[in-house]
């Protein structure tokens, strides 16, 4: 932990607990299979993976759930008012730079494989920094442009185990563009190899949600991690199955509910429209949190608990 919790108030409608669910809208690496590469084209999601993504909203909605989407800017320059309406309806919409670049980096061939292969995307930048702050200036525009608001939140791409705690240059570039929360920690402590068993699995994901709460940087900027197994980590590193995942996930409503605690869950369209393509994942979530008293939320409310 970087820095101790911070305080909250109340969860809305005096619940126990609260979920968040977060989806990073983006063509994921090796998905559906190992020899698929979509790390240049991360923005250009295949109408399958926007049918998911419409299933997820549709399901979501029915309940009264609202979704928090994390979007590049490089996938709402192409989508049209439809695929807008399904993000915006009930949702919030995050920022998560335009070409899904690795904003700790310090060296250009760093940033993303396109900054590699096509050195014309360095023009006009002094530094990498500079191609970070543009990267995310210009989504927000976009953000800004088509839902007249600009986001309150930032996911960064990848997470790291110490979230952003030595970069405090891009925590300024963040503060200074008016984000109200980062979300950049991410840390799921269990081995990749061997496999671990289902009880040491069991208890990362105990661990995660206890020691990634929302939390305050030296800045004032306040973190909220992505806690508990990623769906990449539980299909693409740990290759589980689908009831291994979803049984993960309900272990972590449980402890949740048992501490009081937020769960903010990272997940991927088109990792789980490969591996559960009928969203059973997203309904044993939301029934899991209704019957145990806690709150669906977004993250962009759950940072207003915060403040």
């Amino acid at each position: 932990m970087t820095t101790a919790p911070a305080d909250r108030a109340p969860f809305p409608g005096g619940a126990r607990f609260a979920v968040s669910l977060t989806y990073d809208v983006e063509q994921c690496t090796n998905f559906p299979y190992w020899s698929s590469v979509w790390d240049h084209r991360k923005g250009a999601l295949d109408d399958e993976s926007w049918r998911y993504v419409a299933r997820l909203a549709d399901m979501a909605s029915a309940e009264g759930a609202p979704v928090q989407w994390f979007v590049l800017g490089s996938t709402l320059q192409e989508v049209d008012s439809e695929i807008w309406e399904i993000l915006s309806g009930g949702g919030a919409i995050g920022n998560h730079t335009f070409r899904h670049v690795n904003v700790r980096a310090r060296d250009f061939d760093d940033l993303q494989i396109t900054y590699r292969t096509d050195p014309a995307l360095r023009r006009g930048f002094a530094k990498p920094l500079d191609a970070i702050r543009s990267e995310i200036e210009t989504t927000s525009g976009w953000i800004e442009r088509r839902t007249g608001r600009l986001p309150a939140g930032f996911r960064t791409p990848g997470g790291f185990s110490e979230g952003l705690r030595d970069h405090p240059e891009v925590r300024e570039v963040l503060r200074t563009a008016g984000f109200h929360y980062v979300s950049s920690h991410y840390r799921y402590p269990c081995t990749a190899s061997p496999r671990p068993s289902m009880g040491e699995l069991e208890q990362a994901m105990r661990w995660s949600l206890s020691h990634l709460q929302p939390y305050r940087y030296s800045d004032g900027l306040l973190e909220i991690p992505m806690m508990g197994i990623s769906d990449i980590w539980a299909f693409r590193v740990l290759d589980l199955e689908r009831e291994e995942w979803i049984r993960l996930l309900e272990v972590g409503i449980d402890h949740a509910a048992a501490e009081g605690l937020l769960f903010s869950i990272l997940m991927h369209p088109p990792v789980l429209a490969c591996r559960d393509p009928h969203a059973a994942t997203l309904r044993r979530v939301l029934d899991k949190t209704i019957s145990l008293g806690g709150c669906i939320l977004t993250n962009d409310l759950a940072a207003e608990q915060y403040a």
